[in-house]
């Protein structure tokens, strides 16, 4: 008795794949649908905990050379949103910063040598998160061990949208409770 996973092909692999080629704009485009809906998530740290672990990067000129350091903190854990009805859980990473840096420029995905007069996305999402933290606390945080001790263990937003590998890019932190 055979069943059907114990026939063989009846065409062969290479003459039916050996003219095709992988189309990037589809494959990255198909990451991006499949992932998560952008839009606003919430943190639920009696469910699901977040993580926090401090770094210290290299700050590298445009050719490349260490100029420096930069200490920061990565924020990882799962965050609930509802879109369509539907309850969607997002494993993210974001990072935050005390230390201001200006955002860089870039052209066709070089860094050119040059900033912009803002901040760049650590520096902003830091900020954010002090005053989500004093939204809730009703005064600002005594330093940045009791900021990421709160961000661990209390509830907040972030806003997002779908970055070019179809994973959440965190684009705002936000205290629980407001927005949509």
């Amino acid at each position: 008795m055979t069943d059907e996973r114990d026939e063989q092909p009846t065409v062969d692999m290479e003459s039916l794949f050996q003219n095709e080629v992988i189309n990037a704009d589809q494959v990255n485009q198909t990451i991006r649908d499949s992932g998560a809906p952008a839009g606003t998530y919430q943190s639920n740290p009696e469910e699901y905990p977040l993580q926090a672990y401090p770094k210290v990067r290299e700050l590298k000129d445009v050719e490349g050379q260490v100029i420096g350091s930069r200490k920061s903190i990565d924020i990882v854990g799962l965050f609930t949103g509802r879109f369509d009805g539907k309850e969607e859980r997002v494993r993210m990473r974001f990072t935050i910063s005390p230390e201001y840096h200006k955002r860089k420029v870039y052209e066709s995905d070089q860094w050119t040598g040059e900033y912009l007069d803002k901040p760049d996305s650590q520096s902003k999402l830091y900020a954010q998160a002090v005053k989500a933290y004093e939204a809730g606390a009703k005064e600002l945080p005594k330093n940045v061990l009791q900021l990421v001790e709160w961000m661990t263990q209390n509830s907040f937003r972030v806003r997002t949208m779908i970055g070019r590998d179809g994973d959440p890019v965190v684009l705002a932190i936000s205290p629980a409770g407001r927005g949509r």
